[in-house]
Order: structure tokens, then C-alpha cells, then sequence
């Protein structure tokens, strides 16, 4: 049985980075180890802060860094809070819970490896895939996913709080206009996280949904590199045609968009 009030120097020991400020609440674990120091077979479980998990494959402690083929499962009441516990200490409590149910095959070690036969429900989306980690002073993901419908309000509900990101975490999200009201928020975007990993990402969906406007059939092609995000392809149908779009958005400037 493992108890760590402040399990991120226990990560630390094992490779594992977390962003200064860090704090995603205690992680227990308990269950069963069988083998030898080079290759162990484990069935545990355990919670972090709110949430529960379990881990069931192999491990192989001995190899530099350590490896592992695991199957893991991940449940959390609320994925804004989980997300931002390994923030800068933004406010967690606030809003609707966004309730996190994840389950996959890692196989890796600290440092790199790939995840497949991925699915995450998120709040009322549910995502499929795989994707590809490389862990070190600038973390790369490269992921490979697919959707029926997905409401991209969800993403920013991750990071923030208030109406829109409460409708997204509750499934609700009310697309019509108010009169006096305008359809999207003038309040600035924080775009500072996309400084803090590379990636790339490709997403096919039945429908993507934002504010009042639905894409379907969509296709989406986007790259992260040193703070610029690079939207190299978004296609689908709406309004009765066919949408094209590709975009640039610097963490630092002004986005650069253009479509027909």
C-alpha cells in the first residue's frame, strides 16, 4: 500500500516532469506485484486527489528509463480540476464538474511511448483513437482521433470557468441568440499553453459543434510548434455547402485565417 500526500517527487524519481506549481492531490495505491526486479506482472488501484484509476500489465523496473505495457482505466468527477491541478494554481472549484471516464493501452517507458485503443468520454463527448508521447524539456504529442459529435466548447471549458464552459460541462449549451447578446464572448483568449508542448493532431468527426455553428462530415489537420499553431486543414459541410479553412494562431500574436 502506498500513501503520498505529494506524490510529484515521487513522479520525479520515476522521470515523470509536472509544471511547476503542481498540485493534483494525493495518490494512494494499492494491489498486487508478482516477478523479479527486471520484469514485474501488477494488478493495482488507487486515487488521485478526487479521482480513481487502475493499472493492470507488466513493468519493467530494471531497464533505463523504466518500461511498462499497461492497461490503465481513469475515472475523475471533474476533468477542469484534474487539468488545472497541474496548472499555475488557476481557480478549480469554479463551475459545473466536467466528469472525466478514460481507458487505454499505454506501452512506453517515462520518457516515450504510444497509447492505443484510447476512449474518453468528456462531460457528454466521446472521443476514440491512439496517440504518440515523447516526454522532456518540451513534451510531443501527436494524436489520431475520431468522434460522432464533439462540441469544441468542452476544450476551453478545461481551462476556465463561467456560462459557456458551465453549458459545455453540462452537455447544455444553449446556441441561440439573446436579444442585446452577441454570439461570441469579446474577452480575450489565453493562448500561453500553446508554449508549453509540440503536437500534432488529426480528427474526423461526424459533427463539430461551436456556439451556433455545426460542421459535419469534418475533417481537421493541425499542427503545434514552438507556440504556433498551424491549422493546416478544416473541412466538412454546413449551411448546405462544403467548408474549407486553414489558419495560424501565435501564442504571442494575431491569428491568420483563411477559407472559402
Amino acid at each position: 500500500v502506498l500513501n503520498a500526500p505529494k506524490p510529484l517527487s515521487l513522479l520525479a524519481a520515476l522521470g515523470v516532469s509536472a509544471p511547476s506549481g503542481s498540485n493534483p492531490g494525493a495518490l494512494t495505491l494499492a494491489g498486487r506485484l508478482t516477478g523479479n526486479g527486471d520484469r514485474l506482472e501488477n494488478m493495482l488501484e488507487g486515487t488521485l486527489g478526487q479521482g480513481r484509476y487502475s493499472l493492470r500489465g507488466v513493468l519493467q523496473p530494471g531497464s533505463d528509463p523504466i518500461a511498462f505495457e499497461q492497461s490503465v482505466e481513469l475515472r475523475h468527477p471533474d476533468a477542469r480540476a484534474l487539468v488545472q491541478s497541474f496548472g499555475s494554481g488557476a481557480d478549480s472549484t469554479a463551475g459545473i464538474a466536467l466528469p472525466l471516464d478514460l481507458a487505454s493501452t499505454l506501452r512506453g517507458t517515462s520518457r516515450e511511448g504510444r497509447a492505443d485503443k484510447l476512449s474518453m468520454k468528456l462531460g457528454a463527448n466521446e472521443v476514440k483513437g491512439s496517440l504518440v508521447y515523447e516526454m522532456g524539456d518540451r513534451p510531443t504529442l501527436e494524436a489520431e482521433l475520431y468522434a460522432g459529435e464533439l462540441d469544441l466548447a468542452v476544450l476551453s471549458a478545461l481551462g476556465g470557468a463561467g456560462s459557456e464552459a458551465d453549458q459545455a460541462a453540462s452537455g447544455k449549451v444553449d446556441n441561440s441568440k439573446k436579444e442585446g447578446q452577441e454570439r461570441w464572448s469579446d474577452e480575450a483568449i489565453d493562448l500561453a499553453a500553446l508554449q508549453a508542448y509540440d503536437g500534432r493532431l488529426t480528427l474526423t468527426a461526424d459533427h463539430l459543434v461551436l456556439g451556433p455553428y455545426r460542421l459535419s462530415d469534418a475533417r481537421v489537420s493541425a499542427a503545434l510548434r514552438a507556440g504556433r499553431l498551424t491549422l493546416e486543414r478544416l473541412t466538412g459541410r454546413s449551411f448546405g455547402g462544403r467548408v474549407s479553412l486553414t489558419a495560424v494562431i501565435d501564442a504571442d500574436g494575431t491569428p491568420a485565417i483563411s477559407g472559402d
